[in-house]
């Protein structure tokens, strides 16, 4: 998808944003009766009834779209566990078959003319073998494979990651269209790491986050950061952290410091930490608070800071969670100097995802997804973790169905699509919550008929758009990003095959 001016004011006509590699994005525009979807931009809208209630619902305005760069083949396959010839001039050996790893952009930052996007490879063997254990590696014909301990990365990574490959790092010129490839490939971390889930951009310098694995461990070891010069591209270096184990992106607030919302270890919860480097050291941030939950995503409201927090499970089959149910988190009013850990005790819940679902083990497993400010009215998400994160925490609670067809029918029930609120006043007295994308009731299942039964949602109100999923629409599992473009607000699902 073309790419225009990132870096200078957007014209009345300009172009949002928007690079996918290999898989499609779908973007959903939040004002009153209206989606939107990728489609030419003369294309008349269309009314269409909702799945709730009798008023239609329009699709439109919608944004056209140009690719510009996807996911090349990179490898040549043959058979689960055997050789893997890169291919030559754009061809595979005789009996092999072309191959692409690129999955999708998992991270994107913005740093003058120039954006910046870390890649992950594989994604749904990553994802399938991550949340149901499965390593059984298998082969869709001509369409997807998952080799797990046979595969290339199983022997540093472990079986788990076998598919994984060195994420990429792509810098796009938005006057030229060039993409460049600037992965520091030599660099031993960046072979340590499954993906580069976030990124931030602040004073020249870009940074890239992945999730680092140390052998014979899990995706939760540690933290690797990667910076670069924004106006070159030129890498500054790379540090590892094992005091935290994922970061999702930062944000400039007012006072023009950049802050970053990373996830501790284990059940410790997460921190929000303040860039104290610059260009030759990069690699300095304070901590600005301790939360109960992990932070997600980060924006700025008028003078505050808001972070939406994810539940941490416990080990074991209780069901507990760290820090209680997922919470949107506000900071104190930011000081032209910066926030310190003084006011760290200052930081508050406003919200709570249990405040809207009515099951008690449901809604310990829904976390926060993507959050903005648009008109003076706080917008967040919410973020079902493949789309099972809500279900699983109800089996470790309640104990999981032995038969197939109980465990789709807990599934199907269970199932907690994209949610959109819109929150006024957050923080204050005045504070109302509205229910823009969402359900007027929602099942809950009752461990001791073991039957599900629908129920009103706490805040007893009827969805002003539309059904979760953005209409009904069950795939889209969490909001992805919340983007601000030409006075709009834009939700964007994550990508899907």
């Amino acid at each position: 998808m073309k790419l225009r001016r990132t870096g200078r004011p957007v014209p009345p006509r300009g172009r949002l944003a928007i690079v996918a590699t290999g898989l499609a994005s779908v973007a959903a525009l939040v004002i009153p009766n209206v989606t939107a979807s990728a489609a030419p931009a003369d294309r008349p809208a269309q009314a269409t009834k909702s799945t709730q209630g009798t008023a239609p619902y329009h699709r439109g305005p919608v944004l056209d779209v140009e690719q510009t760069e996807r996911a090349r083949v990179d490898e040549c396959f043959k058979s689960i566990g055997g050789s893997r010839p890169a291919p030559s001039g754009g061809s595979c050996p005789s009996g092999f078959q072309p191959k692409i790893n690129g999955a999708y952009v998992w991270s994107a930052a913005r740093s003058g003319d120039y954006a910046y996007f870390g890649t992950l490879a594989n994604v749904t063997c990553n994802a399938s073998s991550t949340y149901s254990g499965d390593l059984t590696p298998h082969l869709v014909k001509n369409a997807d494979v998952c080799e797990y301990g046979k595969g290339a990365g199983a022997d540093a990574l472990g079986p788990i990651y076998g598919d994984a490959r060195t994420p990429q790092v792509l810098r796009v010129n938005a006057d030229t269209q060039k993409t460049e490839d600037i992965t520091p490939v030599s660099d031993p971390l960046i072979k340590r790491t499954v993906g580069l889930r976030g990124a931030a951009a602040h004073n020249d310098v870009v940074f890239l986050f992945g999730q680092l694995v140390a052998e014979g461990q899990t995706v939760g070891h540690g933290l690797s950061m990667f910076a670069f010069e924004g106006a070159t591209g030129r890498f500054l270096g790379s540090k590892a952290y094992t005091d935290l184990v994922s970061a999702r992106g930062g944000v400039v607030a007012a006072d023009g410091n950049l802050y970053l919302a990373g996830r501790a270890p284990g059940v410790n919860g997460g921190r929000i930490l303040r860039w104290a480097g610059d260009k030759t050291n990069p690699f300095v941030f304070e901590t600005v608070a301790q939360l109960e939950n992990d932070p997600g995503y980060l924006t700025t409201f008028k003078d505050r800071l808001v972070a939406s927090g994810w539940g941490t499970q416990l080990p074991g089959d209780n069901g507990a969670v760290s820090g209680g149910a997922a919470k949107i988190w506000m900071s104190p009013p930011i000081p032209s100097a910066g926030l310190t850990f003084d006011a760290a005790a200052a930081w508050k819940p406003v919200f709570s995802w249990d405040q809207y679902d009515p099951d008690p083990a449901l809604s310990k497993g829904v976390a926060w997804g993507a959050l903005a400010e648009w008109k003076g009215e706080l917008y967040v998400g919410s973020y079902n973790q493949a789309a099972v994160g809500a279900v699983q925490t109800m089996w470790k609670t309640y104990g999981q169905p032995r038969s197939d067809a109980l465990r789709q029918r807990d599934m199907i029930s269970g199932s907690r699509p994209t949610t959109v609120f819109r929150i006024s006043d957050p923080g204050t007295a005045d504070q109302r919550t509205t229910l823009l994308y969402g359900e007027r009731k929602l099942p809950v299942y009752n461990p001791n008929t073991k039957l599900w039964t629908a129920k009103p949602n706490l805040l007893g109100q009827s969805p002003k758009f539309g059904p979760s999923g953005f209409n009904g629409n069950i795939g889209n599992a969490y909001a992805w990003t919340f983007t601000v473009f030409q006075n709009r607000l834009y939700v964007t699902p994550p990508p899907r095959g």
